[in-house]
């Protein structure tokens, strides 16, 4: 698969943009996808961090931008706040839903393709569901550059010696040195403290990971750098470089992983960030804030987003395939129901005449509280799995497989991907549950190893059942 990643930074916007974009090549290069990254940069010809592992190109405004990017890719990737709705139309002209659209805030209302909000507060973003358009949130698509896969183990001292500030891609170098002026004289001029350079001198992601696991504390802008400090299980005192950080600023807050110092702006800025890491010498509240980040980014976003990405490319390595239904679908799911194996594991239990079936099959399509999806491999259908909303958070799943497939495990896979694509798709769902007869184990070890969880029991149907649940994290 060839991806072509558009995206933007420079000495306006900083190289957060950037440097995302390179976690994502990352993660596509390491399942084997050929990438191409063009950087629209905020001044045409200066010089950049990284300039050797892209190309600079105005994709936004030079003529055939887009086109010459997008020739011969399978896939695009958009990362831009500068892009509006009539950009990323003319990028779906060319590669129709084969787009991901990086957003950080609701930005737009995005056309039909991928949206993903790779954050801590992703999952509570308030997205709209919408025809044709997939939703990949929260910290588990958090993208790190590979150099953050696999990190030694935190060892937290029982004194704090190091300190570590980073501000940025932006010239923050008079912040920094008054942030360590204070922490010198409130430590009594007892801390070792490191600095990176900004722009003109970053730190490699190699060297920002020796950084991190050398310092007992950090003193970070509010960006990408926050989820690569969280994978290290760096305790930090963020502050505010952009309006554009407030959200993963607060949200790291709120989660229990940063003291949130303010913004950059602010005149005592300096002295609540030197306050605040004062406040985090005691090595029990290093601990937990340390714990809150390493549970949160695991450092495979980048991995995950391209699963993601080469099975809607149709390259799923199962070789099985989902897809909407359809009218030509009613005859096989009513034959499938009606199966005696079928129906002695159904709570409703008797046999469905086709008239009946086929006019409540036209109202589930019609309705607008019903999905369902057509599991397939080769030419040959496999399953359904049908999802109703119970409410404006929760849906129901009812799962046939085609009794020809039945014992070869296509249950479990149509399970977990039908219920994730579903999540992705309706993005203000929060939770589906199952119902299952208690003298159905198959089916209960196919929801299990799908991600279920058990919740209890109820009645549905008149008969009793067991309840499993699959939350969305």
């Amino acid at each position: 698969m060839k991806v072509t990643i558009l995206t933007e930074g420079g000495s306006e916007r900083g190289m957060g943009h950037i440097t995302r974009c390179l976690a994502i090549r990352d993660g596509l290069m390491s399942r084997g996808a050929e990438c191409a990254i063009f950087v629209n940069p905020d001044s045409p010809g200066m010089k950049l961090p990284y300039q050797e592992e892209y190309t600079e190109l105005d994709w936004l405004r030079d003529g055939d931008g887009p086109e010459h990017a997008l020739k011969g890719a399978n896939f695009a990737v958009v990362d831009s706040y500068r892009a509006d709705r009539e950009d990323y139309d003319r990028i779906s002209s060319i590669m129709g839903t084969k787009v991901v659209m990086i957003d950080d805030y609701d930005r737009i209302d995005y056309p039909e393709g991928n949206v993903v909000c790779p954050s801590i507060y992703g999952t509570k973003m308030p997205y709209k569901e919408k025809k044709g358009v997939r939703y990949w949130l929260g910290p588990g698509y958090i993208f790190l550059r590979k150099e953050f896969y696999d990190v030694p183990e935190r060892k937290i001292r029982k004194e704090v010696r190091k300190v570590f500030i980073t501000l940025g891609g932006s010239d923050r170098g008079a912040l920094a040195g008054r942030i360590s002026g204070e922490i010198d004289r409130l430590s009594g001029g007892r801390m070792e403290i490191t600095a990176t350079a900004g722009a003109d001198k970053p730190f490699s992601p190699a060297e920002m990971v020796r950084a991190m696991m050398d310092a007992d504390i950090c003193v970070s802008g509010g960006g990408q750098t926050l989820h690569e400090l969280a994978r290290t299980g760096l305790p930090t005192v963020a502050i505010r470089l952009a309006d554009n950080q407030k959200m993963n600023v607060e949200g790291w807050a709120a989660a229990g992983f940063v003291e949130y110092a303010g913004n950059a702006e602010d005149r005592d800025v300096h002295i609540k960030a030197a306050s605040k890491i004062i406040s985090l010498f005691p090595g029990e509240i290093r601990e937990n804030r340390s714990r809150v980040g390493l549970a949160l980014v695991d450092g495979k976003g980048a991995l995950r987003m391209a699963d993601k990405m080469f099975e809607a490319a149709g390259e799923d390595s199962t070789g099985m395939r989902l897809r909407p239904a359809e009218e030509k679908d009613v005859e096989d799911i009513w034959r499938w129901r009606n199966h005696p194996d079928v129906r002695k594991r159904s709570i409703d239990s008797r046999e469905i005449h086709f008239s009946e079936h086929r006019e409540w099959f036209a109202a589930q399509l019609a309705d607008g509280s019903s999905t369902i999806y057509i599991s397939e491999t080769g030419s040959d259908k496999t399953g359904q799995a049908r999802f109703n909303r119970t409410g404006q958070k929760e849906a129901r799943i009812s799962v046939n497989l085609n009794p020809e497939f039945f014992g070869r495990g296509f249950g479990t896979w149509l399970i977990r991907k039908a219920t994730e694509r579903f999540l992705e798709e309706a993005p203000a769902v929060k939770e589906v549950l199952a119902e299952i007869l208690p003298d159905n184990p198959a089916s209960v070890r196919a929801f299990e190893k799908a991600g279920y969880s058990p919740r209890g029991e109820g009645v549905s149907g008149g008969k009793k059942v067991r309840i499993f649940v699959m939350e969305r994290i």
